[in-house]
């Protein structure tokens, strides 16, 4: 809510310099993007009472497009984690759309009342829909994001359990704490009764966190050479940073 305020004022004082985007269905128009930019326009008007935020400027499009949405979403900087999840699946599916995949539609994958990650889990397994050659980069810059880890580590949150999935939404728990607490909350006994891997098993010889501890230690003993072996390693360490990361949100869940 502070964020709409501040988005209000803004263009209060600096007018709007984006207008929002319409596609027109029938004989009406539906909000593609600018949903934020839309309410803003309506507080001011209730507030200042003037016309001239009465009606807020438009461009149509000819046809919705769910990679504007997602630029226009990342942007937002109250993005739940889940939604950020919600979002890389869009996108993903759009892609596989184009190469003639078909996916159950929304109404059809979500029962009534119950958690709608079932829709957006249809892409959660990284080696049947793996990210299309070229396209981890368009990925990247539609989500705001800046390393492929992270499209992992988003897509990972698509196998969650869903109450798991709800109460991160719903209390806006950022992508180390939604690690963090599944990893601790689903036990081993609890995968045995339920038939089910609720989170992807570690490798049996080591740990994950142990092997690319090994990896990033290994670069204090070589310096990579090619620029592949470099991208690899800065690769290695931003990922164990993440690791390090959760493992700090874990703390301090349990200090409050």
């Amino acid at each position: 809510m502070l964020d709409l305020i501040n988005l209000t004022n803004d263009i209060h004082q600096n007018k709007l310099t984006n207008p929002i985007t319409v596609v027109k269905q029938g004989n009406v128009y539906q909000l593609e993007t600018g949903e934020r930019r839309w309410l803003a326009y309506h507080l001011l008007y209730a507030v200042v009472q003037d016309e001239q935020w009465a009606k807020i400027p438009a461009r149509e499009v000819q046809e919705s497009s769910v990679w504007r949405q997602a630029s226009e979403n990342s942007a937002r900087t109250d993005l739940t984690a889940i939604s950020r999840a919600r979002q890389l699946a869009i996108l993903l599916m759009d892609l596989y759309r184009s190469m003639g995949q078909s996916f159950i539609p929304f109404q059809d994958a979500v029962r009534s009342g119950k958690s709608d990650r079932a829709y957006y889990a249809q892409v959660a397994d990284g080696e049947e829909f793996r990210i299309p050659h070229g396209k981890s980069s368009d990925l990247l810059t539609a989500m705001g994001l800046k390393h492929p880890v992270q499209l992992r580590q988003y897509r990972a949150l698509l196998r969650v359990p869903d109450d798991v999935w709800i109460k991160a939404d719903d209390e806006h728990w950022d992508e180390y704490k939604i690690r963090s607490y599944t990893v601790t909350a689903v036990t081993v006994s609890e995968e045995i009764e339920s038939g089910t891997d609720l989170m992807p098993k570690p490798k049996k010889e080591k740990p994950e966190q142990i092997v690319l501890f090994d990896r990033v230690k290994h670069l204090f003993l070589k310096t990579p050479k090619s620029v592949q072996d470099r991208e690899k390693a800065l690769a290695d360490i931003e990922e164990l940073e993440h690791l390090l990361a959760g493992v700090k949100a874990s703390l301090s869940m349990q200090d409050e």
